[in-house]
């Protein structure tokens, strides 16, 4: 089956790859290099989800990978998502927010975000940013 060029919504991700096959590949520029993700026996492989990305300020970058179609091998592969309770707000530590650094991402619930990324697919993490102009007011009070 595949899957479409995206990111994933939670904290991290742990990935198990058969390693018989490979599939999964990893944006080197936004979506215009594909780098595929070699299976190693025994290892996981971990993503950076999106709420990673808003706890750490944009420090960890989530990550955009697709799964395609090897035509010749079947290819098994087990996902693990590691996320919050639902209505804890994630938004980083106070310390990676600073002059330099100001709060690039609105606080934002699991679920809130989901929605978000359910409205907005891959465009989730530009709706809750603080340039928004209907949220920069908001991000300006936190």
């Amino acid at each position: 089956m595949g899957l479409a060029p995206h990111t994933d919504s939670s904290l991290i991700t742990l990935l198990h790859q058969s390693s018989n096959a490979t599939g999964l590949q990893i944006s080197g520029d936004g979506g215009n290099l594909w780098i595929p993700v070699n299976p190693i026996p025994g290892a996981l492989t971990v993503n950076v989800g999106d709420l990673m990305h808003i706890a750490t300020n944009g420090q960890f970058k989530t990550a955009l990978h697709r799964a395609v179609v090897n035509r010749t091998r079947h290819r098994v592969s087990m996902a693990y998502f590691y996320g919050t309770p639902q209505e804890v707000k994630i938004s980083p530590p106070m310390k990676l927010v600073d002059v330099d650094h100001p709060l690039l991402y609105q606080p934002v619930t699991w679920k809130e975000y989901l929605d978000a990324k359910g409205k907005y697919f891959n465009r989730a993490l530009e709706f809750i940013k603080c340039e928004a102009l209907f949220i920069a007011d908001r991000c300006r009070q936190l």
